[in-house]
């Protein structure tokens, strides 16, 4: 009842100021305009998914409802007109869209160039604004008009459930629903949208599953009980050649996994494993970590980079020719150098500090982290993504450095060259092209440039 009442004074107060709008009185539009403004954004963003764009359209209903208010019959409706002006003012909107020629590739390549040249601090800001955006994109509309009226415009209950047709006890809801799905959505958990103390890696998409925790669980896995460790180098390369075939010819992930099931066991049985969890909607990734025992940490890895990317073709293609390398080596010099790929008939895995590395593991890691890494960025992922992604290239003893480097980079911005001289795996002339990259705005370009000298560097440690 005490709701009740409320709603009807502030309808009462709303029609007394329309009235005196109606006669002129700026000031009592100007009252309108600061209660409804957040209520018009929200509902543009709906329709543009852009601020830029929505704030604009409100301007421009605002503009409108000035000039046309004296037409309002109906005082009493001033908000349904109102919310019937900004749906026309969005209907235009979205029709100047369609007939604009540049596409959705024009637009974000126009974004890459815009970002080139651009000190780490600026794109760090850009990749949070399309973290955002995103996220907001991924709210049912309902819960997002209700948060995006009452974070951003601060408006109350009361209002949001006027403008909605809905009880102020639906609004709370709605806007706690959206609370929650943006805290597992955002990396920060929306700490900085939302006013809170930052929740640092809680987003809820599968790939981020594979945190460090859980690379250092499936790297203790004790490899040497599973059945023919000896069959799983020669079984994964040739895994690992024919699903990058298929990829290649355009054969569907769900459908080279319904094929591959026909490879020896145990990779017969876990391919289909693998396939069911694809087919549920989890990521190829995902599903391998369950296997640790057929699918080192690196190799998972790449495929996480590869998915998160989007070049996952790609990315298995880089594989076939890692392990086909490690395969001859393996083979023409047996005693010389450990894979990093192949699990050895000991059932011996990757050594989980660098120094214990050889030094063509090392090469190798640096090299697939650099390449890696640059491919990320050159694909539009956002620099903090990246990084959590390659972090699982790495030796498990030195993820604590460069769990710290990320630290660093979100939320501030902050340059992480230095805290990756403090690891102590990276050469000092790796860490003096980053720094320049990162003050430059050029990552993608010096990472790839740093995969090449390590790739050189791995052609002259093969000829010895």
């Amino acid at each position: 009842m005490a709701n009740t009442c409320k709603q009807s004074e502030q309808a009462s107060l709303a029609v007394s100021l329309v009235c005196r709008a109606q006669a002129g009185d700026s000031n009592a539009f100007d009252q309108l305009t600061n209660q409804y403004r957040p209520l018009l954004f929200a509902l543009a963003f709906l329709r543009t998914s852009h601020q830029e764009e929505a704030e604009d359209l409100v301007q421009e209903v605002l503009t409108n409802a000035w000039q046309k208010l004296p037409t309002l019959v109906d005082t009493a409706l001033f908000l349904p007109w109102l919310k019937t002006v900004m749906g026309n003012a969005c209907n235009s909107w979205y029709r100047r869209a369609r007939s604009r020629p540049a596409s959705l590739n024009d637009d974000f390549a126009r974004l890459l160039v815009a970002q080139q040249g651009l000190p780490l601090k600026t794109l760090m800001e850009q990749d949070r604004q399309r973290q955002l955006q995103q996220a907001l994109l991924r709210l049912p509309e309902a819960n997002r008009l209700a948060l995006l009226s009452h974070i951003w415009g601060q408006a109350s209950y009361e209002d949001i459930a006027a403008f909605t047709g809905v009880s102020a006890s639906t609004v709370d809801g709605r806007i706690y629903r959206a609370k929650r799905q943006l805290r597992r959505l955002l990396y920060d958990g929306g700490a900085e949208f939302l006013g809170e103390e930052p929740r640092l890696w809680q987003s809820d998409s599968a790939l981020n599953d594979l945190s460090p925790q859980r690379s250092k669980k499936m790297s203790s896995t004790k490899i040497a009980a599973v059945a023919n460790i000896s069959e799983q180098p020669r079984t994964l390369v040739l895994f690992t050649r024919r699903f990058s075939v298929m990829l290649d010819a355009g054969v569907s992930l769900l459908r080279a996994l319904e094929i591959l099931q026909e490879m020896p066991s145990p990779f017969g049985e876990a391919i289909r494993q693998l396939r069911a969890r694809v087919e549920r909607g989890d990521y190829l990734s995902q599903a391998m970590s369950d296997r640790p025992d057929l699918f080192p940490p690196a190799y998972i890895g790449m495929i996480r980079a590869g998915e998160v990317s989007h070049v996952l073709e790609e990315t298995v293609q880089r594989l076939t020719k890692v392990l086909a390398r490690e395969w001859n080596l393996a083979n023409r010099h047996p005693s010389k150098e450990a894979p990093l790929f192949l699990l050895l008939p000991s059932g011996t895995g990757v050594p989980e500090k660098w120094e214990a590395m050889s030094a063509y593991q090392q090469t190798v890691t640096l090299s697939l982290f650099f390449e890696t890494f640059g491919t990320l960025l050159q694909s539009g992922v956002p620099i903090v993504q990246a990084m959590n992604t390659v972090s699982d290239l790495l030796p498990q003893a030195s993820q604590d450095g460069w769990t710290r480097a990320i630290r660093l980079v979100y939320p501030d911005g902050e340059l992480f060259s230095p805290e990756m001289k403090r690891m102590g795996i990276f050469p000092d002339f790796a860490v003096e092209m980053i720094l320049i990259g990162e003050k430059s705005g050029s990552l993608d370009a010096m990472m790839h440039r740093l995969a090449e000298s390590f790739e050189d560097d791995l052609e002259y440690q093969m000829l010895q």
